[in-house]
């Protein structure tokens, strides 16, 4: 059972943790199997199963003996995709900083504090806005992150900047073309695209780092009061070898019905997610090929933005050339999360006719 602790904030996160590759049945997998985690609570699974992979005297490790291939191609997956969504991270956190921006404003005019609103798109006004007594902008940003404006848009540039809401350190910038408007305010035809200006490279606490340096991004507002994320031919790397090239399509939607942070962060307000993507990951088995990996999420209840509270993640290695069938008899897995009272999350792993659940 993983106590995910009460998690109001909609990007809060565990410690990053470079995990050691996880033992399978023999050692080639194991040496080939590199793969550098930057895990956010969204991954907690992840980080615990392999906790329990690399405890060969406990129960748990012999009960998830039948399953641990699946583990493995799940542990390729998620992370992938949790990377390749950075992009999308850094353009819903300036969401939420401009709505909240744009409450504010017209909470002071009401209020008669100011004759005229501020303006959201304003950086040096972005600067002043707090929430609880805290800085939003660093709250969700990190502290050394700049924001510049540009033409129909802002530039994020992150100077080896740690986030309060993580532990990653990060460097490089991104590209938010906002239209001067509000996400909520868009559509398909109007819509936030992302890119990566200079590559972004995360690292936590070690030597080595993931680096984001190409692919895009294209958010906008739906009719149902959720969001729209495309991402495109995302590139990633530990190993420029290994270099990923990662698409797909997730709805996103708020339960609060907003974007604004004092009203996202509110305890249990949470999040819907949705969608699938895939391609070539930044893993690899064999040490020849990048991994091809699908990855699915269904029916996804989150508690604040990517922390997976109800729903089925599977993923899937479409490629038979890039494993060895011997060492995963199923290309599949399929984990499915249910979260019991506030903080329990109960995990049931299938994969190749077996299932296990751990609570």
């Amino acid at each position: 059972m993983i106590n995910v602790g009460a998690v109001s904030d909609f990007f809060r996160t565990c410690d990053a943790v470079s995990v050691a590759v996880h033992r399978l049945s023999g050692n080639q997998t194991e040496q080939t199997m590199r793969k550098f985690y930057l895990i956010s609570l969204a991954a907690a699974a992840a980080l615990s199963l392999t906790g329990c992979l690399k405890s060969e005297g406990n129960d748990l490790f012999k009960k998830l003996e039948p399953v641990r291939p699946g583990i493995a191609i799940y542990n390729a997956a998620h992370p992938q995709n949790v990377l390749s969504m950075q992009s999308a991270d850094a353009a819903l956190r300036l969401a939420m900083l401009l709505a909240e921006a744009e409450k504010q404003a017209a909470a002071a005019v009401e209020q008669g504090q100011e004759q005229e609103p501020g303006d959201p798109f304003d950086v040096e006004y972005l600067k002043k806005i707090q929430v609880s007594g805290a800085n939003l902008q660093n709250l969700l940003f990190g502290y050394n992150t700049e924001l510049e404006k540009i033409a129909s848009g802002f530039r994020i540039r992150y100077n080896g900047s740690k986030g309060s809401y993580d532990a990653y350190n990060r460097t490089g910038s991104y590209i938010v073309m906002t239209g001067d408007r509000q996400l909520a305010a868009t559509d398909a035809d109007n819509l936030w695209t992302v890119s990566i200006d200079t590559p972004v490279e995360m690292t936590a606490g070690s030597d080595e780092k993931v680096t984001c340096e190409g692919g895009s991004t294209r958010i906008h507002a739906d009719a149902t009061g959720g969001y729209v994320i495309e991402m495109a031919a995302v590139k990633i790397y530990e190993q420029e070898a290994y270099t990923s090239d990662w698409s797909g399509t997730f709805r996103w939607k708020p339960k609060a019905g907003t974007l604004c942070y004092s009203d996202f962060a509110e305890e249990g307000k949470g999040s819907e997610l949705e969608g699938e993507a895939s391609g070539r990951s930044f893993v690899t088995f064999n040490n020849t090929t990048s991994l091809a990996l699908e990855y699915e999420i269904k029916g996804g209840e989150c508690i604040g933005y990517n922390i997976i509270s109800d729903g089925v993640e599977t993923c899937r290695m479409p490629d038979a050339g890039d494993y060895d069938a011997a060492q995963f008899p199923s290309n599949e897995v399929s984990v499915e999360w249910e979260l019991q009272g506030s903080y329990a999350l109960i995990y049931t792993i299938r994969y190749n006719g077996h299932v296990v659940v751990v609570d």
